[in-house]
């Protein structure tokens, strides 16, 4: 087993590389209902650490590992360094991955020998690639400088929001899981060289990790100077100049606000905790807005955002445009290879979209609603060890427990146990 290509095996498009599409995009589907697969895409990056931690020190870091942003073998194969190697999440989004599908498989074994390596190691980059700054807009704080966050068309800035969310993550993560499994078996602990003064530095730099917000637009700021720069013209862009990179030279692109797809917005999906309606509308209506879609990955994300904000009409529109993406051949690139993680970015609109799934500590939340345009929409999911069925139409979400013990799921507001009986919860909810 290898990781998944951006083409999956059905065109020559980036050689058959792989990049945070798979963790990202595509191992949600496999975790939920393929854990098996997803397991063998988590090992094959754990199987590159060795690689990873070399790349690491070429990059004169000297403790834990840097991932390739793109590879087929292990090794960095990005020739261009602001839009590849500068995108340093790649690091926080297979942190990401390990315990996402350590939360909804309940894999211990997995965790102790294979998980909590990935997470330790990526977690030490943090603290070695990022610093406490003394200047007076930072004074104390964690910061990350000189990276490029998903979004490519803004590259080599300090502290973009989406990487320096991601990386708190990861180190929240480490501090975590090293102090749980640090109760139970030492020798995994010992292992990995971790000391307590270590897991302590992995919490004070994700307590002081900087997110940079702007008090005037309310919004969160996509790195510490993206809203001094003017805003592309994009209406009076030509649509035969899209995408932007095939047609304008990378510095003219870097001189403006202009997103290729969703970045600080991404972090509002993964985390949606962090913010409240207004906050979540008040991002959203400002990236929308600077955002062209150059890249596949991008609809979908903005769609699942927008039926969050309850725009139905938009968040169909959406997924519509995720879903036949190669079928319409939309990104003009279809011969070259189907775009995998598009089709991943499907699913999670239909998942953590319309179905409204979530993951809050271990326990299965849903706040489902239906698209008018639907009658029905059925799937079925692995949670901690059961196998769930679930049916949504305008009238009720109805739950079966396919295989495994009984199960406590959240849906709206209302805490639902399922046994061996088909469970009908009606609207509203």
């Amino acid at each position: 087993m290898t990781s998944i290509p951006a083409k999956g095996l059905t065109g020559s498009g980036y050689e058959g590389h792989y990049f945070w599409n798979a963790e990202m995009f595509m191992l949600p589907f496999f975790i939920f209902t393929q854990p098996e697969t997803a397991k063998q895409v988590l090992s094959y990056r754990y199987s590159k650490l060795l690689q990873a931690q070399q790349r690491a020190r070429e990059m004169t870091v000297k403790k834990g590992v840097l991932f390739p942003w793109r590879t087929i073998n292990g090794t960095e194969a990005s020739a261009y360094y602001p839009a590849g190697t500068a995108q340093v999440h790649i690091n926080a989004d297979i942190a990401y991955a390990v315990d996402l599908y350590v939360r909804v498989t309940d894999d211990q074994d997995f965790l102790a020998t294979q998980g909590l390596p990935l997470i330790i190691e990526t977690a030490r980059f943090w603290l070695s690639y990022g610093h406490y700054a003394t200047d007076d807009a930072h004074h104390g704080r964690f910061v990350i400088n000189d990276v490029t966050g998903p979004d490519e068309y803004t590259a080599m800035v300090n502290n973009n929001y989406y990487t320096n969310r991601m990386a708190q993550h990861n180190l929240y993560l480490a501090a975590h899981y090293a102090r749980i499994l640090g109760q139970t078996d030492n020798n995994v602990i010992g292992k990995l060289g971790l000391t307590t003064t270590e897991i302590d530095a992995f919490q004070h730099a994700a307590d002081q990790m900087y997110l940079p917000f702007d008090p005037n637009r309310q919004i969160k700021k996509q790195d510490d100077t993206s809203t001094e720069k003017p805003v592309w013209p994009i209406a009076e862009t030509p649509r035969t100049q899209f995408p932007l990179l095939l047609h304008y030279h990378p510095m003219t692109i870097y001189h403006y606000q202009v997103n290729k797809q969703a970045d600080t917005v991404m972090s509002d999906f993964l985390f949606p905790e962090d913010q409240d309606q207004a906050q979540l509308k008040r991002d959203y209506d400002y990236y929308e807005a600077i955002t062209v879609h150059d890249s596949s990955l991008s609809r979908a994300i903005f769609g699942i955002l927008a039926h969050r904000l309850d725009e139905a009409d938009k968040s169909y529109q959406y997924f519509m445009d995720t879903a036949l993406t190669d079928l319409t051949d939309a990104q003009g690139n279809v011969g070259d290879g189907i775009h995998a993680a598009n089709m991943g970015g499907s699913w999670l609109s239909l998942i953590y979209g319309f179905a409204g799934l979530e993951i809050k500590d271990t326990t299965l939340h849903l706040h489902p609603k239906l698209p008018t345009e639907w009658l029905e929409m059925r799937f079925k999911l692995w949670f901690q060890h059961r196998h769930i069925g679930i049916t949504i139409n305008h009238q009720a979400v109805i739950l079966e427990n396919l295989k495994g013990k009984p199960i406590t799921i959240q849906i709206g507001d209302k805490q639902v146990t399922l046994g061996s009986e088909r469970v009908t919860v009606p609207f509203p909810i």
